[in-house]
C-alpha cells in the first residue's frame, strides 16, 4: 500500500516519468495486477493520452470490480459519449 500510496503522489506531482520508472519496477508483492493498471491509466490520462488511460483503466475493472479505476472511467466514456456520437452509431 504504501508504493501505491507513492505513486499516486508523484503521479499527482506530474513526475510522470519516475512514477513509470517505479511501477514498472515494483514487484508483484507491491501492488496488484489492477492497481498496476489503474497507475499507469492515470499516467496515461496525466500525458492525455485518453485512449491509453481508458485501456487501462478497463483492465483494472476487469481485474477488480471495486478498482478505484471505475470512477475515471466512467468519465472518460462519458466525454467519449458526449463528443463521439458517430461511435454509438456503428
Amino acid at each position: 500500500m504504501k508504493t501505491f500510496k507513492r505513486l499516486q503522489q508523484l503521479i499527482e506531482q506530474q513526475d510522470l516519468n519516475v512514477a513509470e520508472q517505479q511501477l514498472f519496477s515494483a514487484s508483484k508483492e507491491e501492488l496488484s495486477p489492477a492497481e498496476h493498471h489503474y497507475l499507469l491509466g492515470l499516467i496515461w490520462a496525466k500525458r492525455a493520452d485518453w485512449k491509453q488511460a481508458k485501456s487501462h483503466f478497463l483492465e483494472a475493472v476487469a481485474l477488480d470490480p471495486k478498482s478505484p479505476a471505475q470512477a475515471p472511467l466512467e468519465m472518460l466514456t462519458n466525454i467519449y459519449d458526449y463528443y463521439y456520437k458517430d461511435n454509438l452509431n456503428p
